[in-house]
Order: structure tokens, then sequence, then C-alpha cells
């Protein structure tokens, strides 16, 4: 599959009438090196389609616009050219890692758990009304870590994997859901209004040797991990 460069309208039918892939629940694109265009999926095709998983196709510039009607769960590593992804009203989970020209994520009304890798050219983003689960690693530029973290009401559980990032500022009226809290900040020294999350229950501080936590916010933990090595 290595040499494959486009997935066309063959992949899914060859009869003009025929929807193809009825039953299909998952589907994995691994290693295709060399593919820059899939195209062709019509309306009522994939219908079944719950995961899709994406890796290392590098050359890779789009994806099909057309939704897959069932899809929760999908996985994009590894591809350079992708700008963005295709709107969906079903997704749940969204995971992107090595994609470093991702700009733009779109509406996704139902998502509950976004998971960020190395996308360090995200500048645009919709509401995501319904997320619980935030993980964000690698360099993000400024204004969008911080529209990031701090846009979700319904947000429980944020991670925080950087050794960029020197200060992160928290708006407690922004997060009043958040239990969770995990920070892989090697170069950290302030987290503004840590200790006024009042919902926070579980603070886990890895590689984070220089950042302090409140002694006002140690009583409401339920659980903390403070390590500088892990």
């Amino acid at each position: 599959m290595e040499n494959v460069e486009l997935i066309g309208r063959e992949f899914c039918s060859l009869r003009p009438r025929v929807k193809g892939f009825r039953s299909l629940v998952q589907l994995k694109l691994e290693c295709m090196n060399r593919l820059s265009e899939w195209v062709g999926v019509e309306h009522g095709e994939f219908p079944r389609l719950e995961i899709l998983s994406i890796s290392s196709a590098f050359e890779l510039r789009s994806l099909p616009l057309v939704p897959f009607s069932s899809l929760l769960n999908f996985n994009l590593t590894g591809s350079r050219n992708i700008v963005t992804v295709p709107a969906s009203a079903t997704l749940r989970e969204l995971s992107i890692a090595n994609c470093p020209n991702l700009n733009k994520l779109p509406a996704l009304p139902i998502l509950r758990s976004l998971k960020l890798f190395h996308c360090p050219s995200l500048v645009a983003f919709s509401h995501f009304p319904s997320l619980s689960v935030l993980h964000l690693e690698g360099p993000f530029k400024e204004n969008t870590f911080y529209r990031l973290v701090n846009s979700h009401l319904s947000l429980e559980q944020l991670t925080v994997w950087s050794d960029a990032i020197t200060s992160i500022h928290l708006e407690p009226q922004c997060l009043p859901s958040l239990m969770e809290l995990e920070l892989h900040c090697r170069n950290l020294e302030h987290c503004h209004e840590l200790g006024n999350l009042s919902s926070l229950k579980r603070l886990y501080v890895k590689l984070s040797p220089r950042l302090q936590v409140p002694d006002s916010l140690r009583s409401q933990l339920e659980v903390l991990v403070d390590r500088e090595s892990w």
C-alpha cells in the first residue's frame, strides 16, 4: 500500500448505484507514504463506520467531505499537509498527532475527547460544547493554547505536556467542572488561579519541578502526585 497515491471512487464501488462498505465498522489506513488524495466517497457509504484511523499518510492533503454518518472515533497521525478535518455531527473522540500544518478544527457538537500532539500551526477552532477530556502535547501558539484550555465549561480532565510553556493562565469561571489536571511541563513556573479551581480533585504534577502547589488547594484534593521525575 505504500505506493498508493490516490484513493478514488473505485475504492468504494465500481457500479454507480452501489454504495460501498455497508457493514464496515472500523477502517485503518496505515503506512500509505505517498497517498495525497482520498476522494469519491458518496452519501450513504460507510453507514456503520465508527472508528477511522489514518497513520503515516505523509502527503495526504484532504479527507472526504461527505460525513461518515456513524463515526465516533477518528485518529489521524503524521499527515504533514492536512490543514483541517471535516465537520462531524457524530464524532465523540478525536486524536491528531504530528500534523504540523493543521490550522483549523471544525464544529464538532458532541465531541467529548480531544487529543492534540505536536500541531503547532493550529489557530482556529469551533466551540465544542460537550468536551470533557482535553490532552495537549507539544508547542502551541500562546493565544490558541489559552483559548483551548479556557473555552469549555464541560471540561473535566485536562492534560498538558510541553517543555516550552513557562506559565499557564487558567480562568476558574470557565472551568467549573474541571476535576483532574495533569501537568508535564519541565519549565513551568506559574499556573495562575490554580488555587481557585473549586472542582479540582486530582492533581498530577510531573516533570514540573519549579511549580508550587498552593497550600489552599491541598486540603480539597483527593489525589496529589508531585514528582520531579517520571
